[in-house]
């Protein structure tokens, strides 16, 4: 694992193929870091010679000293989503001297990486499927079965779905209302007049 002094520019240069032979350039992929704090960020990065994914972390970018890893993603969020990590990217130090070289330049690092995304290839399309039964119409029988005609002719017939009949309610007050001096009374369902 490269170690870099934090603050130097970045340069990565990850050589990958694609087990399925999809070109990179054709490949819809996200570069995604993670510092040792785990914060994700999203690198921006070009395709070049489509074999290599090539992207530079700028050193004004630099939060924490540390291991940083490293996922290609491919699709993304989408079918057919797969992933190649580099754990062990690089390590970022505070200073030059522990660099794993003696290069105390100011010269930007480059750190190469390898690796294969596997994935499965997407299945040709299929036939288009049967037609299927739907529901042409419903109907309440008079003995409180249910019908349903199905678009293909045929039909069922449920059994009651009528519930039991309920108790009697309690009988109700009576409601006086004047109404022009007279009187309407009112009792349960049945209403009297009384003028």
């Amino acid at each position: 694992m490269r170690k870099i002094r934090i603050g130097k520019d970045i340069i990565i240069k990850w050589k990958v193929t694609i087990n399925t032979g999809l070109p990179l350039e054709d490949a819809d992929l996200t570069l995604v870091m993670v510092n040792p704090k785990l914060l994700l960020t999203t690198l921006d990065f070009t395709i070049e010679d489509n074999e290599y994914v090539v992207a530079k972390f700028k050193g004004v970018d630099h939060k924490c000293c540390g291991v940083h890893k490293l996922t290609l993603w491919l699709n993304r969020g989408k079918e057919n989503q797969s992933a190649l990590d580099s754990v062990d990217a690089f390590r970022l130090v505070m200073f030059t001297n522990e660099e794993e070289d003696d290069d105390e330049s100011i010269a930007n690092e480059v750190v190469e990486l390898e690796g294969e995304i596997t994935t499965t290839d997407k299945g040709e399309k299929g036939d288009k499927g049967d037609t299927g039964n739907g529901i042409d119409s419903t109907e309440l029988n008079s003995d409180y079965t249910l019908t349903i005609n199905y678009t293909d002719g045929t039909s069922y017939t449920t059994t009651s779905i009528r519930g039991e009949k309920g108790e009697k309610g309690d009988k109700g007050d009576a409601v006086i209302i004047n109404v022009s001096e007279q009187a309407l009374i009112v009792e349960g369902t049945n209403t009297y007049n009384n003028y």
